[in-house]
């Protein structure tokens, strides 16, 4: 018979294939063991020895079954970070990512434990099939039968042990079929089935019922012979004998409700023990869709991590471009500050000049009144200066204006991109000028942790600094931001 899920195998061989190119990686020891139990539940256990014989770090291995498994269990010689299985079209992959990578000429052992359902039966003919991947290695496979359980052929003129390079032992209990041999992933997958059937098994409980029912089936024949002794002593004998046997009668018949009572608290343990046993099959049940749940939540957690992380990289995106803004903007404001410099040393010149003309003006009409006209042509050009003065004065006012908008702008940019919780500590500081983190602590009612990560995020701003009082911390606004006048709402 084959498994329904071979189409499965592909899979796996592609896997393999992928991990042994170019001799990167060498498997040393290949293990597999199937522990088959008497409610036909498969205990599997695949050993890997993976030896990284020249490539990069590994730090990530994924192996994929052909059918679907539960309580997977994964240890290895190296630190684990996560273990995760997916459930496909009846196949399992499992994914191990490592805390440690395997580095070039390192050693890694992976234990890989699971429960399935791999056995078909048909008439109480058992058959176990299961088919694994073939790489480059020193391959062994076991699979323990249950107790009870002997070989049989599935059906006539079938080998009922495949393939048949095996060894069989017992223990006296179980049967153990071991194969052993060296496989080439040119082999491509290895597949083996076993056919049998469970033996009849006395039932211990059944069998002390017998012995409790002789036991009790002699008692009555005792009885009914006493009865008829004491019959025939009562004839001949005295009545003494008589009340004797009546005795022996009752101390037997005493002797059989003790038994009885024996046998009802057996059935009633009995019992105990199945109602215990079926409260543990719901306990268990329980915990399978816990662990589900909680599968669940992790990766919508996962989900949501990676959400968050998408969104403080946009917001780091969106802070290095207002920073980036903030430097251009300091750049033209130095630039205007030099220009209007340079406007006042031309309005102090000018106002030399003018001051020279008005000298020349108040001689000129103390030397004679005909310079008249040479005097007007001087007023005209004392009239264009002043002029030229009040329009560079209009200059500086516009200047003046342009960078109160800056100043403005910049605040306005700065406190958008704060939160609500930065924009009430920003004002605390604002309010007190001074203040200590746990002042703000006690005024805002936050947790001193979320205080301190606001803190750092404003001091990593630029927006805050701390100054030290002796052994005390006191925040104010930077200079960049202490001219800031706009509403912090």
């Amino acid at each position: 018979m084959v498994p329904k899920n071979f189409k499965k195998i592909i899979i796996l061989l592609f896997f393999f294939g992928a991990i042994n190119i170019c001799g990167a990686i060498k498997f040393e020891n290949y293990e597999v063991i199937y522990d088959i139990d008497q409610n036909d539940l498969v205990h599997g256990t695949i050993y890997l020895d993976i030896y990284n014989n020249d490539s990069e770090d590994i730090s990530s291995i994924t192996y994929i079954l052909p059918q679907s498994i539960h309580n997977l269990k994964v240890t290895s010689n190296k630190n684990i970070s996560s273990v995760s299985d997916h459930q496909v079209d009846g196949s399992t992959k499992i994914i191990i990512d490592l805390k440690d990578p395997i580095k070039r000429g390192e050693r890694c052992y992976l234990n890989i434990s699971f429960d399935s359902d791999m056995i078909w039966d048909k008439n109480g003919r058992k058959m176990f099939s299961t088919t694994v991947p073939a790489v480059n290695s020193n391959f062994t496979m076991t699979v323990v039968l249950p107790m009870g359980a002997a070989v049989v052929s599935p059906a006539e003129g079938l080998l009922s042990i495949t393939p048949q390079d095996y060894i069989i032992n017992t223990d006296g209990k179980r049967i153990y079929i071991k194969w052993k041999r060296k496989l080439s992933k040119e082999d491509k997958y290895f597949t083996s089935t076993v056919s049998y059937k469970l033996q009849t098994v006395i039932n211990p409980i059944n069998q002390n019922s017998g012995i409790i029912d002789n036991m009790y089936y002699n008692i009555l024949v005792i009885v009914l012979a006493l009865m008829i002794v004491g019959s025939i002593y009562g004839i001949y004998y005295e009545k003494k004998k008589n009340m004797k046997n009546n005795k022996t009668i009752e101390e037997l018949f005493q002797e059989k409700e003790k038994l009885n009572n024996k046998i009802n608290n057996l059935l009633n343990n009995i019992d105990k023990l199945k109602l215990e046993m079926d409260l543990k099959d719901n306990t268990i049940l329980k915990l399978k869709e816990k662990n589900e749940e909680l599968l669940k939540e992790i990766n919508k957690l996962t989900s949501e991590l990676k959400e968050i992380k998408e969104k403080l990289i946009k917001r780091n995106e969106v802070v290095a471009g207002l920073k980036n803004l903030n430097e251009d903007l300091n750049k033209k404001l130095e630039d205007y500050k030099k220009e209007i410099m340079l406007l006042n040393l031309k309005i102090e010149e000018l106002n030399k000049v003018n001051k020279s003309y008005e000298e020349e003006l108040n001689t000129l009409n103390k030397l004679n009144n005909e310079n008249k006209k040479i005097i007007s042509e001087r007023e005209k050009t004392i009239e264009e200066l002043r002029n030229t003065l009040k329009s560079y004065e209009d200059t500086i006012n516009d200047l003046k204006c342009k960078i109160e908008d800056y100043e403005k702008t910049k605040g306005e940019l700065l406190m958008r991109i704060l939160t609500e919780d930065e924009k009430m500590v920003v004002k605390l500081i604002k309010e007190y000028g001074e203040i200590t983190q746990k002042e703000i602590v006690d005024i805002t009612g936050l947790t001193k942790p979320k205080i301190s990560r606001i803190v750092a995020d404003l001091e990593g701003r630029g927006i805050i600094k701390k100054i030290k009082f002796g052994r005390i911390n006191k925040l104010t606004l930077s200079d960049e931001f202490r001219w800031y006048n706009g509403k912090m709402e």
